[in-house]
């Protein structure tokens, strides 16, 4: 029985697929669980990224650097449905 390199490869990608959906699931997880303590109620892996999604958001758009009025306005589009998206929180 011969394996072809290709089907090495192909199984190689899914593996490390897998395991970077592990890790990802895994920092979501326990990034959920502070939220979840300084909030005083539990929050699901959405909840949490819609959170980590506000927060970029806004750090984006109040940074302090010279970028033009095209990109602030984008920034702040971004922030808007951000804290859009965060009212579906329930």
């Amino acid at each position: 029985m011969v394996i072809e390199p290709s089907l090495v490869y192909e199984v190689k990608k899914i593996v490390r697929r897998f395991h970077r959906f592990l890790q990802y699931n895994c920092l979501v997880n326990r990034i959920a669980v502070l939220y979840s303590i300084v909030m005083g109620e539990p929050l699901s892996n959405l909840n949490t990224l819609r959170i980590i999604n506000v927060q970029i958001a806004a750090l984006f758009l109040i940074m302090p650097c010279d970028i033009n009025l095209l990109l602030r306005t984008i920034f702040l589009v971004w922030t808007a449905t951000a804290l859009w998206q965060c009212k579906k929180i329930k």
